[in-house]
């Protein structure tokens, strides 16, 4: 019996429940409509060896939009087309909803919108808790200096530490001509 509510307390204490990180912004699927190129990503199955990553979003209503999301991998475009909807439990929460999940590679589908450019040039989305983090941009490149700026604003809002952005941020093909060093936050 001791086993049982030993065993009940563990599943309880390692059940994470989903946190809203302080300052996620609302979300707008019409301000998200678009081309969206992936700069920079911490490190998730679904992009193992992709290269030229983007999200394209379109067909978008108030509380959901249809996006796809397209890499080059192993000398082939793939293509993951879905929904984007808002969570009914938390309104500023991001779900994905995949068509298809053919490899098996599909990390947790759900996000935050953790801070945002002026006229919509670029995006930080992620899960703090599980830190994942994406840097999406309208143009295919930023420059050093609009990376370093985002850097600053996820350490300054708490998502994540300048030590880890610095360690586990991978930057994408599309900004492998434009790198940045470690000395830039």
């Amino acid at each position: 019996m001791r086993f049982c509510v030993l065993f009940m307390l563990f599943l309880v204490a390692s059940c994470t429940r989903l946190e809203q990180p302080a300052g996620a912004l609302e979300i707008q699927f019409e301000q998200l409509h678009g081309l969206w190129f992936d700069i920079a990503h911490s490190a998730n199955a679904l992009q193992e060896g992709c290269e030229n990553t983007t999200i394209l979003n379109s067909a978008t209503t108030e509380d959901s939009m249809s996006f796809v999301y397209e890499c080059f991998r192993k000398g082939w475009w793939e293509n993951y087309p879905g929904v984007a909807t808002t969570s009914d439990d938390y309104p500023r929460l991001v779900e994905l909803h995949f068509d298809d999940d053919p490899n098996g590679l599909f990390i947790p589908t759900h996000y935050w919108l953790l801070a945002e450019g002026d006229n919509d040039s670029w995006i930080a989305v992620g899960e703090p808790q599980e830190e994942l983090l994406w840097i999406y941009a309208r143009n295919f490149r930023l420059e050093a200096n609009q990376l370093a700026d985002i850097k600053e604003i996820l350490v300054e809002r708490g998502y994540f530490s300048a030590r880890y952005l610095n360690r586990n941020l991978a930057f994408t093909s599309h900004y492998q001509n434009n790198p940045v060093s470690d000395d830039m936050l």
